[in-house]
């Protein structure tokens, strides 16, 4: 896909006078396979217009959010006590409500592939403004993905924190902290995933922790430090 339309485009919504008609553009794009590799180029390339870049960032994180999922089913649960409930009083909880709760990816199967084998990258080489948005976009992944859909996902995470780079850390533990927000609430029965990764991650954190502790008095430091603390509490609480 050629990135040239695509950046002018972006450029296009950052002006009120045309912006609706940039917008409506963006939407005719996304339906190709091959714009979410688009965005991640232009989002990673520091030659092109940081304007373009935010807009591409934060247009591929509600991109993501809106039609990751095959279906997005807000009406049905699983939850066997609400489903009990439910069923005392005649009513059915465990289907869609209708149509509107259903919508169909335009997401390719091959632009999924790639965000999943690309993400951790581009976190860890851009920084805010940008990042926050990718690391929101790594959330959205985790909810829908992990661990069946993204198994290299942990991997991923421990290759970070096996490495010296103090600054790999601190991205990457911002979004190792959203999987475990993510399980934080969960009955015990649904916590296998985030036990099994804990097996693994727990010991590399602790030794990071105590590595900074004894060697490093920098603030970046302490905010890694802190961060380690609070991905340990959410996860033990």
């Amino acid at each position: 896909m050629d990135l040239a339309p695509v950046i002018e485009t972006l450029q296009a919504t950052l002006v009120p006078q045309t912006r609706k008609q940039a917008e409506e553009k963006l939407a005719q794009f996304c339906k190709t396979s091959g714009f979410i590799p688009c965005l991640i180029q232009i989002i990673l390339n520091e030659q092109c217009d940081m304007g373009a870049r935010q807009a591409g960032a934060i247009y591929l994180k509600n991109h993501v959010n809106t039609y990751w999922s095959d279906v997005n089913d807000l009406h049905a649960t699983t939850d066997l006590d609400i489903i009990a409930l439910a069923n005392a009083v005649n009513v059915d909880v465990t289907k869609t409500n209708g149509d509107k709760s259903q919508k169909p990816s335009l997401i390719s199967d091959t632009d999924k592939d790639y965000l999943r084998n690309i993400l951790i990258d581009a976190i860890l080489r851009i920084k805010d403004p940008l990042r926050c948005q990718l690391i929101t976009i790594a959330g959205t992944l985790i909810k829908c993905d992990f661990p069946s859909k993204w198994p290299q996902f942990i991997n991923q995470i421990h290759t970070c924190l096996s490495t010296d780079n103090i600054e790999t850390w601190n991205s990457i533990l911002l979004v190792f902290y959203i999987l475990v927000q993510y399980y934080e609430y969960k009955k015990v029965e649904d916590r296998g995933p985030i036990d099994d990764v804990m097996l693994v991650i727990l010991p590399i954190l602790h030794q990071r922790f105590m590595q900074l502790f004894a060697h490093n008095d920098s603030d970046q430091s302490a905010m890694i430090q802190k961060l380690i603390l609070k991905i340990f509490h959410a996860y033990t609480q």
